[in-house]
C-alpha cells in the first residue's frame, strides 16, 4: 500500500489539492500526474491567448510540523532552510530540462496559512540557486519510520513568492 492510500496520507493529498485550489485563483491550472507514485505531483498550466500552455512542473508539500516543532517561516529561516529529499530535486531538474519548463517546490505551511514557492530550475533545467545537501536522518514517510538519506535545504531567502491565505482551501 502506498503512503498516499493510508488515512494520514489521504489527508496530505487533500491538502495538496487545497493548495492547488488556492493557487488556481491566480490563473493557474493544475494537471495531476496519472499515477499516485509519480515523482512530481503536478503540471502547471495557464491560459495564454486562449491556449492552455504548460508553464512548469511542481512538487507540492503540505506540512504542519518539523519533528516536534510547528513548521513556519521562522523555523525554516532558523534551521538552514526547508528540508526536501535531494532525489526529488534531481528528478525535477531532469524533467525540467526535458520539458523545457521550470521546476517548482511549493510548500503549504498549514499552521501559518502560508504558501511558499521556490523556483528550483530555469526552463533549461539549470538550478536557479545553490543549496546545501547532506545525508541526514529524517522521517521516512508521513506514516512514520526513520531513514538516512541525502536531503537538500532550500534557503528562505530564495523563496520566489509567499502567499498568505485565511480560510482553508480559499
Amino acid at each position: 500500500m502506498l503512503d498516499c492510500d493510508t488515512p494520514l496520507g489521504k489527508t496530505f493529498i487533500e491538502e495538496q489539492h487545497n493548495t492547488e485550489k488556492i493557487l488556481s485563483m491566480y490563473g493557474y491550472t493544475f494537471i495531476s500526474m496519472p499515477r499516485k507514485d509519480s515523482t512530481s505531483d503536478t503540471l502547471i498550466a495557464m491560459d495564454i491567448d486562449g491556449r492552455l500552455t504548460l508553464r512548469g512542473i511542481a512538487e507540492i508539500k503540505s506540512r504542519r510540523m518539523a519533528g516536534k516543532s510547528i513548521l513556519n517561516i521562522d523555523y525554516i529561516k532558523n534551521n538552514g532552510g526547508y528540508l526536501i529529499t535531494d532525489e526529488k530535486l534531481k528528478y525535477g531538474k531532469l524533467v525540467s530540462e526535458q520539458m523545457q519548463v521550470p521546476f517548482y517546490i511549493i510548500v503549504n505551511l498549514l499552521e501559518q496559512k502560508a504558501i511558499l514557492i521556490w523556483q528550483i530550475t530555469s526552463s533549461e533545467g539549470e538550478y536557479e540557486f545553490d543549496f546545501e545537501t547532506k545525508d541526514t536522518a529524517t522521517k521516512m514517510t508521513c506514516n512514520g519510520g526513520t531513514i538516512v538519506r541525502s536531503n537538500s535545504y532550500l534557503p528562505m531567502d530564495k523563496v520566489k513568492k509567499i502567499i498568505l491565505y485565511h480560510e482553508r482551501g480559499i
